[in-house]
């Protein structure tokens, strides 16, 4: 760390002395100046500590400390994240910038020249952009006064939520000088978590200072309830946002399916409530959050996306319908409740019909060992191979498959270049490949098996979550449901408003590329109809009146199909379901000619495959519009069932310049990562 002037405060109390005044604070929040006394005698720091117990001001002290000459780097996850942070930081009086895509090229020219002259005191950027050539032309140049890692349990792979980006950042502190400080900062880390992380960070011989609050909160009322599929899910949300009536809430939800359907719930039942997800762009998302924290809006229906970064202190309660894939994770989500210190309450919904979903957030984190080998021995039977071609032999993903490539370059295990990319081999044996991660997968399948035990406890909540987290301390909380002995039932007429809304609810249908957006008259195996289209594709059972009445209702009525004015309705070929049924009705009652697409090849079911690319290649130019048939200029394509929605986009091609519009009897869930 060079020198700049002054001398360093003496000590802990001088240091505490030092942020009082230059921060302007009437009190240091616990671990605060034990963090900051050893950033500034350039040591490597840990630093675990709740949701909003000011980790931000130990950087901000590194960066503000008159001692040392330099910029900070701060990598954070969220370009959300950063944009809040740099406000925080000049709102102290220091020059903070953010480094990241939103910025033109000029814009980020003209930040590095900053950072290079000494004008900034802090730079917030990604773990992206250590490979971004602009940067890496620049930062030989930097001084780098100290190095911040936000969100640091994203390093670890026994994290909950590891990201591959942050693998260089392991190699960025490696490559500091040992008296160069370095903090990382999470809210969650129990022991595993913070021994890996400490390894990742310290070249050998350099000691770490490990600080841990508590993850707990002492004014939180922890409780959890079971319940059997969405429609009780749906009225047990209905309860708690009655009974909270007015206040702040976040309920959190497997997937982007299930907050869409949880938030037009409780907007159906006169609720002001809001959607969030990892699907939305930048400013979508910043839409969406503005008015949950401004008030305007009481509910929160988000995913797992909402997290890092929530600046949001009144949060009365958070529900979890759906548990997440470990108790970290779980920690972390509720610790966005009642951060001003008020009680609030934090409710886990064990469904068990939720429990499928398990697997699938295991393989999305971390493919197994198998596939691994599979990507291995196929890169090693070619001279160079592309991620598509590999998709297309394997049928592995978009998604893992590029985490499987990014580990295998990251393990000099297989080199990638060209363009596009092609990945070349040269490991030893494949099918000998072992990737650490393989072991990463076994222990979040274990936390995932801790977190499935958590609803069925016995023992008081808080004690749990604390053991699960490594506390030190395990008294017993006094509040939970366990320790008070109050107990949570479905309420029959919430019940009874799930049951009419889903009975009545009709689901989007996206609009991809020839393909308008459109609907669903149900979701597949829910309420009413959703129940009868599974009888009416695999059991023979007729389609009734009532179906196309409402098929009806929602052309005329909905807001997708405003102003659509069709002339032609087109089916899809089935094998067997209702889809020409359902067409040919439609098409009566509207005076529209029908037209059955026909086949030109045999395909396979969609759902024997996994990746999107392979079933497309399934469908693409399996159909076309019979001889004769006229053009049109507005079309109604139908089929019975979206799951993918693959071959209603294959067969929206046909109709040339036409514009197509998709109507199904219903969707599946979760498809599509949905």
């Amino acid at each position: 760390m060079s020198s700049k002037s002054g001398t360093l405060p003496r000590d802990l109390t001088a240091t505490q002395q030092w942020l009082v005044r230059r921060f302007n604070l009437g009190a240091l929040r616990e671990g605060q100046a034990e963090v900051v006394w050893e950033l500034l005698q350039g040591k490597r720091v840990l630093f675990v500590a709740p949701t909003g117990h000011g980790k931000s001001l130990c950087y901000q002290a590194l960066a503000a400390s008159p001692w040392s000459e330099g910029i900070v780097l701060v990598f954070q996850p969220l370009i959300a994240l950063m944009t809040e942070q740099v406000e925080r930081a000049r709102a102290q009086g220091l020059r903070a910038a953010p480094l990241n895509s939103n910025l033109s090229q000029d814009e980020q020219v003209d930040v590095l020249a900053q950072a290079k002259a000494g004008d900034l005191e802090i730079l917030f950027l990604a773990p992206e952009r250590q490979a971004n050539p602009l940067w890496l032309e620049s930062v030989a140049e930097l001084i780098i006064k100290g190095v911040v890692i936000d969100e640091a349990h994203c390093i670890s792979q026994w994290g909950h939520d590891f990201r591959p980006a942050y693998r260089q950042l392991i190699r960025t502190t490696m490559g500091l000088g040992r008296r160069t400080p370095v903090l990382a900062v999470t809210a969650t880390a129990p022991a595993q978590v913070m021994e890996d992380v400490s390894s990742q960070i310290s070249p050998e011989g350099t000691p770490v200072t490990m600080i841990r609050l508590p993850s707990g909160r002492s004014n939180l009322r922890l409780g959890a309830m079971s319940v059997d599929g969405l429609v009780e899910r749906l009225a047990v949300l209905r309860q708690i946002s009655s009974e909270h009536q007015g206040q702040t809430g976040l309920a959190y939800l497997p997937t982007k399916q299930d907050v869409g359907i949880a938030s037009e719930f409780l907007r159906s039942e006169g609720f002001a409530a809001q959607s969030y997800h990892g699907g939305l762009n930048a400013e979508e998302r910043a839409e969406r959050i503005e008015p949950w924290q401004t008030g305007a809006v009481d509910i929160m229906c988000a995913t797992s996306a909402l997290g890092m970064g929530i600046d949001h202190a009144n949060i009365r309660w958070v529900l979890h319908l759906g548990l997440p894939d470990s108790l970290i994770r779980y920690v972390q989500e509720i610790g966005r409740a009642g951060r001003d210190g008020e009680a609030s309450l934090a409710l886990a919904i064990d469904d068990a019909k939720t429990a499928g979903l398990d697997e699938w957030m295991l393989n999305s984190t971390t493919p197994p060992l198998e596939e691994y080998r599979a990507v291995s021995e196929r890169i090693a039977l070619t001279e160079g191979i592309t991620r598509t071609d590999l998709i297309i032999a394997l049928d592995i993903p978009e998604t893992p498959i590029q985490r499987i490539l990014d580990d295998l370059v990251d393990g000099q295990l297989v080199q990638r270049d060209g363009k596009p990319y092609k990945y070349r081999w040269t490991g030893g044996e494949p099918s000998a490949v072992v990737i650490d991660d393989h072991e990463a997968r076994e222990m979040r399948r274990r936390f995932l098996e801790e977190t499935r035990r958590y609803p069925g406890a016995d023992a008081c909540r808080g004690h749990v979550l604390a053991t699960a987290m490594g506390d030190a301390s395990s008294a017993v909380c006094g509040i939970c449901d366990n320790c008070a002995g109050w107990r949570r039932t479905v309420d029959p007429s919430a019940f009874a408003s799930a049951t009419r809304f889903l009975d009545n609810y009709s689901l989007p249908l996206p609009g991809r590329g020839e393909l308008r957006g459109g609907r669903a008259l149900a979701l597949y195996k829910v309420g009413t109809l959703g129940n009868a289209v599974a009888s009416i594709k695999y059991g023979g059972a007729p389609l009734s009146d009532g179906v196309i009445n409402r098929a009806l209702k929602l052309l005329r009525e909905g807001s997708d199909y405003a102003g659509a004015k069709f002339d032609q309705i087109a089916c899809l070929p089935s094998a067997k379901g209702a889809g020409p049924s359902f067409a040919k009705g439609v098409a009566a009652h509207l005076g529209l000619p029908l037209v059955l697409l026909e086949k030109t090849r045999p395909t396979s079911a969609q759902k024997r495959f996994r990746s999107k690319l392979l079933k497309q290649r399934n469908v693409r130019g399996a159909f076309r519009v019979p001889e004769g048939t006229p053009p049109a200029s507005t079309v109604l394509l139908i089929d019975d069932i979206w799951d993918s929605g693959v071959s209603m986009q294959e067969a929206a091609r046909l109709f040339g310049s036409a514009v197509v519009y998709p109507l199904t009897l219903a969707r599946t869930r979760h498809t599509d990562g949905q």
